[in-house]
């Protein structure tokens, strides 16, 4: 018979890893951080870097500057839906994890 954990899923369900985290799934509940975290910052990092040069560029730059510019934004904000739905999965996988994992 297969025991399945509900608080654990519950944990995951608030905060993705909390579950595995309180199983004792150290590992589990580092590599959700790291599939949930990570493409949010370095996402925020580029957008970081681009940010002073997209406003030098609209303020004094010329024409080409300014459309090298916006596809740069383009390029950086059409990576948000793939970032988002990276999490949802992560998040929705957390929680079954969580579930249906044996305590160790």
């Amino acid at each position: 018979m297969k025991t399945v954990h509900g608080v654990p899923a519950i944990l995951s369900f608030l905060f993705p890893g909390l579950g595995q985290l309180c199983k004792d799934q150290l590992n589990r509940a580092a590599l959700i951080w790291l599939a949930m975290f990570t493409p949010w910052v370095l996402w925020g990092l580029a957008a970081a870097l681009y940010i002073p040069e997209v406003m030098g560029a609209m303020m004094y730059g010329d024409a080409s500057a300014k459309v090298s510019m916006m596809v740069r934004v383009f390029l950086s904000s059409a990576v948000f839906p793939f970032i988002a739905l990276l999490n949802l999965t992560v998040h929705l996988w957390s929680v079954v994890d969580a579930y249906r994992t044996p305590t160790q």
